[in-house]
């Protein structure tokens, strides 16, 4: 008599798709991992003035910019930008975050809504003033590179997760 314990191999056909599900809905990791990071990419972004890329304000408005929003630097005038740009629960912000895809960046809307223009894509694209990037400052390489490292460590821990819900 031949005995053959199928168990063993239930249990990896469970664990394989319990991996599949996981992993075909990349949401958790775009919510509690890459908007952080592209959020403090943007921070950073404003913090330095465009990696130190950003032109100078006109003297003339960076004298009267001086007097009423003493202290603010350049895109910083009343904060809206960078708080759009940094907080995903901004009314300004977009943040979308679907199975396979993380859309971050700011409303157009929202900005002619509140100031009669959509002046971070003006800024952004250069249009009737100073070309400063800010998301064109974040879409490069090393975002990439990051983004991966993280997804990376996200999908250890997600198998180290299902390996202990699993096979404890």
């Amino acid at each position: 008599m031949i005995d053959i314990d199928y168990s063993e191999l239930s249990q990896l056909a469970v664990f394989v798709s319990e991996l599949e599900a996981r992993f075909s809905d990349l949401t958790p990791f775009w919510n509690d991992f890459a908007a952080e990071l592209v959020s403090n990419r943007a921070r950073e972004v404003f913090s330095t003035e465009g990696y130190g890329a950003w032109d100078p304000l006109h003297p003339a408005y960076a004298e009267a910019k001086a007097e009423t929003h003493p202290g603010r630097g350049v895109l910083q005038r009343t904060g809206t930008y960078l708080a759009a740009a940094t907080e995903v629960e901004h009314p300004g912000n977009v943040f979308v975050a679907t199975p396979t895809e993380m859309l971050y960046g700011v409303d157009a809307d929202y900005f002619v809504s509140q100031f009669g223009e959509n002046y971070p894509e003006r800024h952004e694209l250069g249009l009737g003033v100073s070309e400063r990037l800010v998301f064109g400052l974040l879409v490069d390489a090393e975002l990439d590179t990051e983004i991966s490292s993280l997804l990376e460590q996200w999908s250890a821990d997600e198998v180290s997760e299902a390996e202990g819900e699993l096979f404890q």
